[in-house]
């Protein structure tokens, strides 16, 4: 079979699969941190997916939109095969096992004598346990150990994490007869160290291939033209194999300052570079962040009335520094919930995250499978 045949018999496979479930799957892509977990957080309104100044996500992770579903829930494809290669590790000589000691505490005790089951249940488990599979699968690759990776890039055997989104929560769901289904992606130049890098970057082409709709993130605070026409020439590449929707989201909008380019010029500027692929209206500065710490704000209020403690819970002492400054711990002396609640309302506002949102038919994707 010749790659082009093989090429398209995956695409017919995956549109199949998704015709099946009736599923409309947005692949979020990006270059290496610009802020794809953090957005699709946002949405979800939970820190589900790892985050962290270094590349973190590694694997490509499917999370379905699961109305009335408030606890998430992560299911594994054939766990065994993550288990064997568990196994492998174990067995490694003295060498490698030095480095194993050098990784992470929930990692070293996976690798020790943990197995991954076929499903997980909350927050907190589904969080760590991603950030374990990531951790796992690059690691593995810088040693040199063989993984299933390539298996767990199929959109059938991607991990999968089902839960309400936030931002679907107060929507009609009667009559629908699909979901809306996000995907995290490697960031587009990933260059993992090992005998992963040159699979992780073919893989990325392959999700954008076959999306329904695409959300191609970019950092505003990243003035690295070359990377930045890189993803621009893939994004153009896409459109012209695919009739898929694609908008450019321009994250990390709060760091703007007086110095930096409007949004007029932005709008411009990557309207210009993916011209026939998007219009300056598929152009949106946003701030993910900002628009996840107040969606989970916003969540914790309406469940418990208040937020949860700001030292076991590090994301609280975030929200109340975007919200009110470096003076927060002044500022919110004497606030009600209902003043918390206002002033999250308007940081998800100043976010400029709902539009964009609007716009890719995220609200409006029953329209697209009834």
């Amino acid at each position: 079979m010749s790659e082009a045949t093989r090429r398209a018999s995956t695409v017919i496979e995956s549109e199949l699969k998704k015709l099946a479930e009736m599923d409309m799957v947005i692949v979020v892509g990006g270059m290496v941190n610009a802020g794809k977990s953090t957005t699709i957080n946002a949405i979800v309104g939970f820190e589900l997916l790892p985050e962290k100044n270094i590349p973190m996500t590694l694997l490509p992770t499917l999370i379905r939109h699961k109305p009335r579903q408030s606890e998430p829930e992560l299911s594994i494809h054939d766990p065994q095969r993550i288990n064997e290669l568990l196994e492998r590790l174990r067995i490694l000589g003295s060498d490698e096992q030095a480095s194993l000691r050098s990784c992470g505490e929930p990692l070293q005790r996976l690798i020790l004598d943990g197995r991954i089951n076929r499903s997980y249940q909350g927050q907190e488990n589904v969080s760590r346990t991603l950030t374990s599979l990531n951790d796992l699968f690059s690691l593995s690759s810088q040693l040199g150990v063989a993984t299933p990776y390539e298996h767990y890039c199929r959109i059938d055997h991607m991990p999968t994490i089902s839960v309400e989104y936030s931002i679907l929560r107060d929507q009609d769901n009667s009559g629908m007869r699909g979901q809306l289904v996000l995907m995290d992606t490697p960031g587009y130049n990933e260059q993992r160290r090992g005998s992963l890098s040159g699979i992780v970057r073919e893989e990325v082409y392959k999700q954008l291939d076959q999306a329904s709709g695409i959300i191609g993130l970019m950092d505003y605070t990243q003035s690295d033209p070359q990377q930045e026409d890189t993803f621009c020439e893939a994004l153009s590449r896409i459109s012209r194999q695919s009739r898929c929707n694609i908008s450019a989201w321009v994250n990390k909008w709060d760091q703007k300052n007086q110095n930096s380019e409007d949004e007029n010029q932005v709008k411009s500027r990557l309207a210009g570079k993916l011209d026939g692929v998007l219009t300056r209206d598929n152009v949106y500065p946003v701030s993910a962040r900002n628009a996840f710490l107040a969606n989970t704000a916003l969540r914790e209020l309406e469940q418990n009335t208040r937020l949860p403690d700001g030292d076991a819970n590090p994301w609280v002492k975030d929200f109340y520094k975007a919200t009110y400054g470096d003076s927060w711990q002044r500022r919110i002396k004497g606030l009600t919930a209902e003043d918390i609640q206002e002033d999250a309302e308007d940081l998800l506002n100043n976010s400029c995250f709902q539009q964009p949102i609007k716009n890719m038919a995220l609200f409006d994707f029953r329209t697209a499978l009834q």
